[in-house]
Formats: structure tokens, C-alpha cells, sequence
């Protein structure tokens, strides 16, 4: 038996695009968003919640006490996600797991920090230059008004 022919007019979709625009950014910044927001919740969970329960720990050192603060938003962030499906849930999760392994690195003293004290000066003056240093006149090092200012004298 032969086919039946349509008789309906194919019809070609196609996506219109709008010049100048950055399409797929918005993605992208939600993404960041949700890993900021899970960064500053794992923050407020362990200011909150869990800081204040180990303060009541007396026989726990104070060492412990930082390696618990700093696991825990660890677990929550590989957690999240069984929870929160999706992508927001994962990048909850990521900015979590990034807030507790920079607080348990910082615990275990594989990075210590920049040095910020009293006598910390990260900009140190230059004792002497070599050229004139007049009083009203400023600094020159050699040169062209280096060398008109040692003529007027």
C-alpha cells in the first residue's frame, strides 16, 4: 500500500537571536551567588550554632574546637546537595566545602597569613636617594631639574 502524502506546509523554527546582548552570563552569576550564599551560611552556622555549643565544651582543647568548626561546614557542603537538588543545591554545597577547608587549613597552620602587627610597614621609606633633597623643593633623582636646582645654588 502506498503512503499517504501530507499535505500540511513544513515549517522551519529558528531561534532569533538579538545582536549585543551576553547571553549565558546569567547562569554564571547565579552560580557564583548560590556558592557566595552557601559560603556565608556555613559562616552563620558555625557563628551561631556551633561556636557557642563548643564554648560549653570545658574539657575540649581549643585546638579540637577549631578542627570541629572547620570540618563541619566541610560535611554540610558535601550534604547540601542530597538535600537541596539541583544545581543550587551543589553550589551551596561548593561554597560551603570552600569556607570549611580554608578554616581547616588555617587550623592547621599550613597557611598562617601576612603578618599584620604594629611593626608591619608594607610600604618601607627609602632611607637615602641619590641626588639633591632640598628642604621646600622636594626629592629629584638625577636630571634635567635635578640639575637646574644645583645651578641656582
Amino acid at each position: 500500500m502506498a503512503r499517504r502524502k501530507s499535505h500540511s506546509k513544513k515549517r522551519h523554527h529558528t531561534k532569533r537571536r538579538r545582536h549585543g546582548a551576553m547571553h549565558g552570563i546569567g547562569g554564571s552569576l547565579m552560580s557564583a551567588a548560590y556558592i557566595a550564599g552557601g559560603a556565608v551560611l556555613a559562616t552563620v552556622i558555625n557563628q551561631k550554632v556551633v561556636s557557642p555549643m563548643l564554648d560549653k565544651q570545658a574539657t575540649m582543647s581549643a585546638n579540637t574546637k577549631n578542627l570541629i568548626t572547620g570540618a563541619l561546614p566541610i560535611a554540610l557542603g558535601i550534604f547540601t546537595p542530597k538535600f537541596v537538588k539541583g544545581a543550587t543545591g551543589a553550589n551551596l554545597g561548593s561554597g560551603m566545602i570552600a569556607v570549611g577547608a580554608i578554616n581547616l587549613v588555617k587550623t592547621t597552620g599550613l597557611i598562617t597569613g601576612m603578618r599584620m602587627g604594629a611593626d608591619y610597614y608594607g610600604n618601607k621609606p627609602v632611607a637615602n636617594i641619590a641626588g639633591y633633597q632640598g628642604a621646600s623643593a622636594g626629592t629629584y633623582i638625577a636630571g634635567i631639574k635635578n640639575a637646574a636646582i644645583m645651578e641656582a645654588c
